[in-house]
């Protein structure tokens, strides 16, 4: 077992691998087949989502793309991945596990993993994650405000706080809808067949916050976009990110705390709405924080232990993420059943 287990984390390994390479293949040819399409249309009449799609392709720089090519590589190798993983016959029953003590009776004496299972309180569980994330970052940002760490733009108000809600619900609910459901749904799935429960929720997260901390960080530029080796350019930007100690100390580490939390939800209430609703939270809060407020330039190094460049870095994001899972558990400790539709 430990052999097939060391093999399926092999085969795992090098599905990463091969979507960073696949996504350095793909993203020069889509970087210019999306600057050409926002080109074309910028003298013609289009249509509301044609000039809104032109718009974005126009705005995004080559590290955009890249992440956009980095989730379609997932994607689709994906379905090779799950034929490969030689996953368990018949895996230890959920109700064997420590992890099963507040599970749904349906999906605890299930001997395939864990499967996904239908339930009534889906609305429930998704607006229940979304208001725990954002309001615990609310709180993070109001922190920062009252400490004078972080300020609101001189032309902040009402309105361009409505827009920037509006403009962020969107790409949120997208986002989260689909690392949902390839990370705690495809994913998270298979590792609870191939290794016991703790071992795949721990993997799980460590690839999430791989992934996400392999990232091109917006900003970040290649010499030449135009040449098929500029993705290979962008991975060698990217891996440089491993030289980074506060950068690998702080920002991986939450990572891991949020697939952690994400992890626990979707393990915890045997569905996805509850960590899509914490996901699209995340995603909104931040997205908005960063419209209308920044951080004070002149602020001491010795508070980046606190708070990073980024609003993912340090111990108060930290200490917010830990907030937010101690509200979570007893939630999902109170959900007993699943029923059907």
């Amino acid at each position: 077992m430990k052999n097939t287990a060391t093999t399926d984390i092999l085969k795992i390994v090098g599905y990463i691998v091969a979507c960073f390479l696949l996504a350095a293949l793909l993203t020069p040819s889509f970087y210019q087949i999306g600057k050409g399409f926002a080109e074309a249309t910028i003298a013609r009449d289009t249509a509301d989502n044609v000039s809104w799609l032109a718009s974005k392709a126009r705005k995004a720089g080559f590290e955009t793309y890249f992440k956009r090519m980095l989730m379609l590589s997932a994607v689709i190798l994906i379905v090779p991945l799950i034929f490969s993983l030689k996953l368990k016959v018949d895996p230890r029953k959920l109700r064997e596990s420590r992890w099963s003590i507040y599970l749904p009776e349906v999906v605890r004496d299930q001997n395939i993993g864990q499967p996904l299972v239908k339930t009534n309180s889906r609305l429930r569980q998704f607006f229940t994650g979304l208001a725990l994330a954002a309001l615990s970052f609310v709180l993070m940002g109001f922190l920062l405000l009252k400490l004078g760490w972080f300020h609101f733009h001189a032309d902040f108000n009402a309105a361009m706080f409505c827009k920037a809600i509006q403009r962020a619900l969107a790409p949120a609910l997208i986002i989260s809808g689909i690392e949902e459901l390839l990370f705690r749904g495809a994913l998270l799935g298979i590792f609870l067949r191939a290794f016991q429960a703790r071992t795949a929720i721990l993997l799980l997260s460590l690839l999430f916050a791989a992934v996400h901390f392999l990232q091109p960080p917006s900003g970040i530029r290649v010499t030449d976009p135009g040449t098929l080796a500029s993705g290979f350019e962008m991975l060698q930007l990217i891996g440089a990110r491993f030289l980074q100690p506060q950068a690998m100390l702080y920002e991986f580490t939450t990572l891991f705390l949020v697939g952690l939390i994400l992890a626990h939800a979707r393990f915890g209430t045997a569905a996805l709405w509850l960590s899509i609703g914490l996901h699209a939270g995340w995603i909104l809060a931040f997205k908005v924080f960063k419209k209308i407020a920044y951080r004070e330039p002149d602020l001491p190094e010795k508070y980046d232990l606190f708070i990073g460049d980024l609003l993912t870095e340090g111990l108060i994001p930290l200490g917010t993420l830990l907030l937010t899972w101690a509200f979570l558990y007893p939630f999902i400790r109170s959900i007993k059943s699943h029923d059907p539709d």
